[in-house]
């Protein structure tokens, strides 16, 4: 956050940027309740990050809203498409609970298979 402050044109030191970032902590328990919610719970996350950190860069860092509302809108959405991309192929990569039980089924009736297989093939040699 200090290199985009400063690319946009802040005076602040390290300092105010680290101070700015840390008390934004407050809202991880807010975060992780709205992250219950599939999908909304991420734009919500983002919205409610992007609207303290132009408000942090609006009156802390001296940089103009319509500057910091682009720039910091920009990026919020990239990192939101990001993460609602991320959130649905995890939703939609685990496999469902009678696709992993038939899975289980065809391997159980596999290994019965070779079992007889195997059976008879001792029979035969004895």
């Amino acid at each position: 956050m200090f290199v985009i402050w400063k690319l946009l044109g802040s005076q602040e030191n390290y300092e105010t940027s680290y101070r700015c970032v840390a008390y934004l902590t407050v809202l991880a328990p807010i975060a992780a309740i709205l992250g219950i919610i599939p999908y909304g719970g991420t734009v919500l996350n983002a919205l409610i990050g992007l609207f303290f950190i132009v408000t942090a860069s609006i009156h802390v860092h001296n940089i103009p809203a319509k500057k910091a509302w682009l720039v910091f809108g920009i990026i919020f959405a990239l990192l939101a498409i990001m993460q609602i991309r991320a959130e649905y192929k995890v939703r939609n990569f685990t496999p469902s609970t009678e696709e992993v039980r038939k899975k289980m089924e065809e391997l159980n009736k596999q290994y019965r298979e070779q079992l007889e297989e195997a059976k008879k093939q001792i029979e035969k040699a004895e």
